[in-house]
C-alpha cells in the first residue's frame, strides 16, 4: 500500500471497505458496528470520508480498500492542485499562471507532510471552490444568487462527508475573508447587499436541510464526544515554529544540519514549509503590485492563516515564548480545541498560491507589455517574458520538490482473508482477535497493532470484530480516547495483551482458571463465533494456549490459528472450573509512571501543558496527578491530569508560584488502589 501502515491508514482503508459494504446491504452508515462492537464507533469524529467511499466504491468492489486508497492518495494531490488551477483561472489570463499555482498548492508542505497516513487531511479540492463561490457571491455577483448559494451549501455538505474539521476550518477562514472584505470595501456594500444576503440564505437552508441529522449524529448519536477529542492542553504539544515556513525538513534536502534541525525542533512545523524564493516573491509581489487588489488580499489572508497555524504561544527554533497569538481566540469557542493549529498551513498554501499565480500572471502581462529592449520584436518579447517568468515559477517551485517518492509499506495480509478459507467463518458475525484491537497495549517496544482491521476489511467486512481504533467517548464523558472501552470481564483483554507484550497478566497470576473461565463467559456474553490469533507480537503462543483452554483445540489456515463454532463448542465441551481460593496480590505488576514534560532543567512560564505517562501493565490507571515541591510549595497538587492518546495532560498556570527552582513528580493510581510515584524533574519557573 502507499504511505506508512499505521493505525490511522488502517483505519481510513477500514471506512472506504465499511461504505462499500454498509450502502449496499442497507446498514446504518454513521454508526459502524462492524468495529467496536457492540457499541460501534461514530462515523462523524472519526474521518469516516463517507464521500470518498461513495465515489471510490466502484474500485473497492472490484479492486479492494488498499487499491481504493493507493488510488485515493494519488487523486487527493492531482485533484486539490487541478481544482485550485481551475478557480485560479478567474483571477488570472496566462493559464500557465494558474497551472503554477495549482502546483504550489496540491503539493505544498502540507501536503507533503500529511500525506503518508492522513488521506481525509489531503484530499482538499474543495476548499478553493468555496473561496470561488464566496467572490461569485460578495464581489462578482453574475450568477443567479440561488443557484450559486444553493452550490455553496452544497459544496460545504460534500466536504462535511470528507472531514468536518476542513469544512469547520475553511468557514472559519471564509468569515475572516468576509470580514476583511466588508471591512475594505463597505462603501460598496449597498449595491451588493441584496444579492448576497439571498445567496447566503440559500447556502444555509440547503446546508441546514442536508446536514441536519448527520450532525445531530455526531454531536448526540451513540458513540459521540461531548467536547472536542483532544484537550486544550494537548494542543501544545504539537507547536508549530516560526522557522517552519522557511526551514525544510528531510522530506526536501537529504542529511544535513538544516534538515536535522527541522526534523528535531520543530516536526509537526514542516507543514508549514513554503521554501525561502515563494517567500521573497510574495513580499515582492505585495511591494511593486500592491495596487492589484487580488494580491493584497490573497497576501492578508495568507498571513492571517500563517498566524494561525503557530498555535496559541510562539514558538522559535524549537523553544517556546510568552508571546500569545490569536490562537487562543479560538480555544474559548465552542470545540474550538478541535482545530489543530498546524493544519491551518493548508491556507497559508492556498492563499500563498493565489498570490503567486496572480502576481506571476501580472508580471508576465507587464513584461510582455513593455516596450524595452526597443530592438525586441514584440514575438521575441513574448518569449523572454514568458522565459523570466518560467524562471521564477522554476525558482519558486524547485525547492518544494521532495526528495523521494512516497513510501510504500507491505499490507502482508493472510492468506486465510484473501481466500475461500474466510468463509468459514458466518456472515455478520462477531470476531474475537489476538492481538487485541486496542491502544492500552501499546508502547516502545509493542506498538498498536490494529492489523486485523485491515484484514477485516480485505475480507470484505465478512465479520464484526471487538475492539477497533478511532476516537471514542472517554470515561469521563468529557473529550475522546483513542481506546475503546473494555468489555466486561476485564480479564480478557487484559490477558490478550500481556501475551502481546510478553507479560504476565494481574489475572492469569492470580487464577488461571478464573481468567479461563473470564474468556468463556466473554464469548458467550457478546456472541463470539469465531477467534483468530495473528502470529504478532512476543508470545502468540501464549495467547492460543489461553484461548485452547477456554474453547479446545484451533486449526491452522492461511498464515492464522481459528477457532470456530466457538458457541456450539461452548455448549458442547462446558469445562468445569475450579475455584481457586486464598492467594496474594504479592505479583501484581508495578505501577509506573514518569514525566515526559516538561523536560528536566526547563524554563518555564505563563500556561504549560504537563504530560506523564503511567502504566501497570493490566490493571486500568484511573488517575493521574501532578505535585510541585520547592520554595514556598511542599507536595502541592497543581494539576490532574486528563488520559489523551499522548498521555496523562493538564494545564499548569505557572504564575500562580513564585519564579525559582522546582521539582515537579506525577503520582499514578489505578483500579485496585495503588499508587506509585514518579522520580522528581527539575524545571525552573521564570515569569
Amino acid at each position: 500500500m502507499t504511505g506508512f501502515l499505521s493505525p490511522d491508514a488502517i483505519e481510513q482503508i477500514w471506512w472506504l471497505a465499511w461504505t462499500a459494504y454498509a450502502l449496499p446491504h442497507a446498514h446504518n452508515v454513521f454508526l459502524a458496528q462492524w468495529q467496536n462492537y457492540p457499541a460501534g464507533e461514530n462515523f462523524g469524529v472519526n474521518g469516516s470520508m463517507l464521500t470518498l467511499g461513495v465515489l471510490l466504491m466502484p474500485i473497492t468492489k472490484l479492486f479492494g480498500p488498499v487499491v481504493t486508497w493507493n488510488v485515493a492518495l494519488r487523486l487527493a494531490v492531482a485533484l486539490s492542485a487541478s481544482s485550485m488551477c481551475l478557480v485560479l483561472r478567474r483571477w488570472t489570463t496566462w493559464w500557465p499562471a494558474a497551472f503554477v499555482g495549482g502546483l504550489l498548492y496540491g503539493f505544498s508542505g502540507y501536503a507533503a507532510y500529511y500525506g503518508n497516513a492522513l488521506l481525509f487531511l489531503i484530499f482538499v479540492p474543495l476548499p478553493p471552490v468555496i473561496f470561488l463561490l464566496l467572490h461569485e457571491i460578495l464581489v462578482r455577483q453574475r450568477w443567479r444568487p440561488g443557484r450559486t448559494g444553493a452550490l455553496l451549501g452544497a459544496v460545504c455538505v460534500v466536504q462535511f462527508f470528507i472531514w468536518v474539521e476542513i469544512l469547520a476550518s475553511t468557514l472559519l477562514m471564509g468569515a475572516i475573508a468576509v470580514a476583511l472584505f466588508v471591512a475594505v470595501s463597505r462603501h460598496d456594500l449597498v449595491k451588493r447587499w441584496r444579492y448576497a444576503v439571498t445567496a447566503f440564505a440559500y447556502s444555509l437552508c440547503v446546508g441546514c436541510l442536508l446536514l441536519f441529522l448527520p450532525l445531530l449524529y455526531t454531536l448526540a448519536g451513540p458513540q459521540s464526544i461531548k467536547g472536542a477529542p483532544l484537550s486544550q492542553g494537548s494542543l501544545t504539544l504539537y507547536p508549530s515554529d516560526l522557522l517552519g515556513a522557511i526551514v525544510p525538513s528531510s522530506q526536501w534536502l537529504s542529511t544535513t544540519r538544516l534538515a536535522a534541525i527541522a526534523n528535531q525542533r520543530f516536526v509537526f512545523a514542516t507543514a508549514l514549509y513554503i521554501g525561502i524564493p515563494l517567500v521573497v516573491a510574495l513580499v515582492l509581489f505585495a511591494v511593486f503590485l500592491r495596487k492589484r487588489r487580488a494580491i493584497l488580499f490573497a497576501g492578508t489572508m495568507a498571513l492571517i492563516a500563517f498566524v494561525l497555524s503557530l498555535g496559541p504561544r510562539l514558538w522559535v527554533d524549537g523553544r517556546e515564548t510568552p508571546v500569545r497569538l490569536p490562537f487562543v481566540i479560538l480555544l474559548h469557542l465552542p470545540d474550538g480545541a478541535s482545530f489543530a493549529p498546524v493544519r491551518f498551513s493548508l491556507f497559508t498554501a492556498l492563499f500563498a498560491a493565489v498570490m503567486f499565480a496572480v502576481g506571476l500572471d501580472e508580471f508576465w502581462q507587464r513584461l510582455r507589455r513593455s516596450s524595452r529592449p526597443a530592438w525586441l520584436s514584440s514575438r521575441w518579447r513574448i518569449v523572454a517574458a514568458a522565459g523570466a517568468s518560467a524562471a521564477l515559477a522554476v525558482a519558486v517551485v524547485f525547492p518544494l520538490v521532495p526528495r523521494h517518492t512516497q513510501p510504500t509499506s507491505p499490507t502482508n495480509v493472510p492468506s486465510f482473508f484473501t481466500s475461500a478459507a474466510v468463509d468459514a467463518i458466518p456472515p455478520g458475525s462477531v470476531v474475537l482477535a489476538y492481538p487485541y484491537p486496542d491502544f492500552s497495549n501499546a508502547s516502545v517496544f509493542f506498538p498498536p497493532s490494529h492489523k486485523i482491521m485491515l484484514d477485516q476489511a480485505v475480507a470484505g467486512m465478512r465479520f464484526k470484530l471487538i475492539g477497533g481504533y478511532g476516537w471514542f467517548p472517554s470515561p469521563t464523558g468529557l473529550h475522546g480516547t483513542v481506546s475503546p472501552s473494555v468489555l466486561r470481564p476485564k480479564s480478557v483483554q487484559a490477558t490478550l495483551d500481556a501475551a502481546y507484550q510478553g507479560a504476565t497478566s494481574r489475572e492469569t497470576q492470580l487464577s488461571k482458571n478464573k481468567a479461563t473461565a473470564d474468556l468463556r463467559v466473554f464469548l458467550r456474553r457478546y456472541g463470539v463465533q469465531t477467534v483468530v490469533a495473528l502470529p504478532e507480537g512476543a508470545q502468540p503462543a501464549t495467547a492460543i494456549s489461553y484461548i485452547s483452554a477456554a474453547i479446545g483445540s484451533p486449526v491452522e489456515s492461511g498464515g492464522v490459528t481459528v477457532w470456530l463454532h466457538v458457541k456450539r463448542r461452548l455448549l458442547e465441551n462446558p469445562v468445569q472450573v475450579v475455584p481457586v481460593t486464598g492467594g496474594s496480590g504479592a505479583a501484581l505488576p508495578q505501577l509506573r509512571t514518569n514525566v515526559v514534560r516538561p523536560a528536566p532543567g526547563a524554563r518555564l512560564s505563563g500556561t504549560t501543558a504537563l504530560d506523564a505517562i503511567a502504566e501497570d501493565d493490566y490493571s486500568q490507571v484511573t488517575k493521574v496527578e501532578f505535585y510541585l515541591t520547592g520554595l514556598s510549595q511542599h507536595d502541592s497538587l497543581i494539576g490532574t491530569g486528563r488520559s489523551t492518546i499522548v498521555g496523562w495532560i493538564a494545564p499548569w498556570n505557572t504564575t500562580g508560584v513564585p519564579n525559582g527552582k522546582y521539582t515537579l513528580q506525577s503520582v499514578a493510581y489505578d483500579a485496585v488502589g495503588r499508587s506509585s510515584h514518579s522520580n522528581g524533574v527539575t524545571v525552573i519557573v521564570k515569569n
